[in-house]
């Protein structure tokens, strides 16, 4: 009976300061860290609304904001005695922006909308003669997943960051040359296109040389140069 009641004592020592413990520490300071260093300056400001909770309090107040993210994929949390709380985010990395009524628009590699701000240094769409509707968390159209695409491998290929999508055709400056693309197609065999004109016009006659062609037009099946 005694080693009943001592078992007893001995569950109830150890397990009271995990129970209870958590509900007294008061959280005074987070860092919000994800993969690339520290986290965005709007999830950090999400994050830090919640300080002053209890630890059992914050952890269940924060997975429900992180959880409630569509740019944060997977998280964890460390407490380090006495009051720090360090938050470990994995975040959607942005990598092409969409401009439309004066706003920017952040989509990731997998074409989801992750953020909204109001200036960014991502290669970036210019929508001039189009309506789209832009939510964060969605998930954007076709045509403009195939506008990502295209930016994405200019910016690769040719160090590109403006694109502008008109009504019919989409538009890039390559130094004093207009190129013109279609709005839809295979990105990679427009952007192979470019390059083997651009390859070709320097060893032409000199009328069709850089420099005297001022734009060059993928829209259709054999290229227009002019």
């Amino acid at each position: 009976m005694r080693n009943v009641i001592f078992l007893l004592l001995l569950f109830i020592f150890l397990t009271l300061p995990i129970l209870v413990l958590p509900r007294l520490i008061i959280v005074k300071d987070i860092t919000c860290i994800n993969q690339f260093g520290p986290c965005s300056s709007y999830l950090d400001g999400e994050v830090q609304r919640e300080v002053g909770q209890n630890l059992k309090q914050l952890e269940k107040s924060l997975g429900k904001v992180l959880g409630s993210q569509i740019q944060v994929v997977d998280f964890s949390f460390k407490f380090h005695f006495p009051d720090k709380l360090k938050v470990y985010v994995v975040e959607r990395k942005p990598v092409v922006a969409f401009n439309f009524n004066g706003d920017f628009y952040l989509v990731d590699q997998d074409n989801y909308v992750v953020a909204v701000v109001k200036e960014t240094n991502l290669p970036t769409v210019f929508i001039r003669e189009k309506t789209y509707s832009f939510n964060a968390g969605d998930k954007v159209s076709d045509e403009l997943v195939f506008v990502s695409e295209l930016l994405q491998k200019l910016f690769i290929a040719y160090s590109v960051k403006v694109l502008y999508l008109e009504a019919e055709n989409l538009e890039v400056n390559l130094d004093s040359l207009s190129v013109i693309f279609p709005t839809s197609g295979n990105p990679d065999i427009l952007i192979g296109s470019l390059r083997f004109i651009l390859s070709q016009l320097n060893t032409r006659s000199e009328d069709i040389r850089i420099g005297k062609v001022s734009t060059i037009d993928l829209r259709f099946k054999n290229p227009v140069i002019r």
